[in-house]
């Protein structure tokens, strides 16, 4: 058997004993990493929403710091805001215009 491409991870197995499988699951773990800070079931399904997902959770993880460091109510509310607004873009309730504007040109609506 050829030498894998290097960076790419290898896993021998036997579908007739079982023999590897073990293995199979922690290299499948490894490619998805549980530690993602959402909840289980989460699908993001494009860039956009795991940007969107990140940026979320960034403001957040700030309004948090904020609160331990002991900074105005406003403060910490300028952070929980963006991370709203940033939710708001993965469930629908918010719409930027480049968004918008990514959709008309990606599905061609209304020709």
């Amino acid at each position: 058997m050829p030498a894998p491409p290097m960076g790419v991870e290898t896993v021998a197995l036997s579908a007739l004993t079982g023999d590897g499988i073990d293995q199979l699951e922690l290299a499948i773990g490894r490619l998805f990493p549980q530690d993602t800070g959402l909840r289980p079931g989460t699908l993001l399904t494009n860039a956009r929403q795991a940007q969107a997902a990140g940026q979320a959770q960034t403001c957040l993880t700030r309004a948090q710091q904020a609160l331990q460091a002991g900074l105005s109510p406003d403060a910490v509310l300028t952070d929980v805001e963006e991370a709203l607004t940033h939710l708001g873009e993965l469930t629908g309730r918010v719409v930027r215009e480049d968004i918008t504007s990514q959709i008309f040109q990606r599905f061609c609506v209304g020709k």
